[in-house]
């Protein structure tokens, strides 16, 4: 594989020649698919369409054929004024009129499953007919979401969501699905694939290995497609200039999680100690002082039948209560900690991935991105994005 690390723009003025030497930030050769631009370049394009349908199709290998489809505008507007403009990343239609939103999302955002739903009713009401001749007729609107994340909901590679019979589980209206791809739960081997769908998401989650082949299969052709549109020294200066930017954002937010990650656990864990330590302290004196009234009570008993077991009471509830008391502490204390570390890495991990929201938000709003695109990759509104204030240095 050749590299070049660096390519270059000529800026023509009158009497002189100005060149501009601009230093690539990637050595991959294909574009990261699970950038905005990288994933709306293969996927939703009019020129690149039938890498799209070859998807779907391995998507939905047994139960439909693509033969061809339409991009839709992925702009909703609302009917009513002060509506809720909808974006999508990629809205088609088949032939048969059955609509498809095809969406990647790299971080967890909140209500993220009413936001997936929500845009699978947008869709649904945009097909209503005013008039009294329209008799509900709809056709179906299918959302799929590439997760390029983990989440407890979620725990397989594929999860279909369909309008089924609680008890049979028996589908009652094929009008709406959801299918969400989690990635992380991927992880064969490029021989261990056996579907075309296996096929797919291995080369998207493999595009920056060196080597990487199509596989010898009936959509070898459009899998060599998908490898010669992602080739990086295929784009344009302007189209290179644009995915350098786009790659850093994305690989600016995913350091930046990392580290608030990081952070919160450490925060998690230091507040887990000073709460358990607290808390086996409470636990362990109380654990301590029921023990040593028991096995003070015991020894007193056993040594004074009249006088000595008055003594011996008073005694052993006095040592009892001194070895209950280091006893319970130790045992308490190691309880407290391992509860309080738990408790505290989930209230610092929420309270981490909330404000590194935040900030990854003020930082893309100071590099003057639009609040359309930093609303889908943070998940804010427009009104917090609005609300944004850059700290003061």
């Amino acid at each position: 594989m050749v590299f070049k690390n660096l390519f270059t723009i000529f800026t023509l003025k009158p009497g002189r020649r100005n060149v501009l030497l601009i230093k690539r930030m990637t050595m991959e050769k294909y574009l990261n698919p699970f950038t905005d631009m990288g994933f709306k370049r293969l996927f939703g394009q009019e020129a690149n369409k039938d890498l799209l349908i070859g998807f779907l199709n391995g998507l939905f290998t047994g139960e439909r054929q693509i033969e061809d489809l339409t991009f839709m505008d992925k702009e909703i507007i609302p009917e009513s004024q002060g509506g809720r403009v909808v974006i999508f990343d990629i809205l088609c239609r088949e032939s048969d009129g059955t609509q498809f939103i095809v969406e990647m999302q790299n971080q967890r955002q909140e209500y993220f499953f009413d936001r997936g739903l929500y845009y699978l009713c947008r869709m649904i009401s945009e097909q209503g007919r005013r008039g009294g001749k329209w008799k509900y007729e709809i056709c179906p609107v299918y959302g799929i979401y590439f997760l390029n994340f983990k989440i407890p909901e979620l725990t397989k590679l594929r999860t279909d969501i369909i309008l089924a019979d609680r008890d049979t589980g028996e589908q009652v209206n094929g009008k709406l699905r959801q299918i969400y791809l989690s990635l992380p739960y991927f992880n064969l081997r490029a021989e261990e694939c056996k579907t075309d769908l296996e096929r797919w998401i291995y080369i998207l989650k493999n595009m920056d290995t060196t080597g990487i082949t199509p596989y010898d299969t009936q959509q070898r052709k459009i899998f060599k497609k998908l490898l010669d549109v992602a080739d990086i020294d295929k784009l344009s200066r302007k189209e290179r200039l644009q995915y350098e930017a786009n790659l850093k954002a994305f690989r600016d937010y995913n350091s930046t999680m990392d580290y608030a990650i990081k952070v919160s656990r450490e925060k998690g864990l230091r507040k887990g100690i000073k709460e358990g330590i607290k808390e086996g302290m409470t636990k362990g004196r109380e654990v301590g002082i029921k023990e040593g009234m028991h096995k003070g009570r015991e020894v007193g008993i056993k040594e004074g039948m009249t006088k000595g077991r008055e003594v011996g009471i008073k005694e052993g509830m006095h040592k009892g209560r001194e070895v209950g008391i280091k006893e319970g502490m130790h045992k308490g204390r190691e309880v407290g900690i391992k509860e309080g570390m738990h408790k505290g890495r989930e209230v610092g991990l929420a309270e981490g991935r909330e404000e590194e929201r935040r900030q990854f938000g003020i930082k893309l709003k100071t590099e003057g991105f639009s609040y359309d695109f930093i609303s889908r990759l943070t998940g804010l509104s427009i009104e917090e994005i609005e609300r944004l204030q850059s700290p003061s240095r």
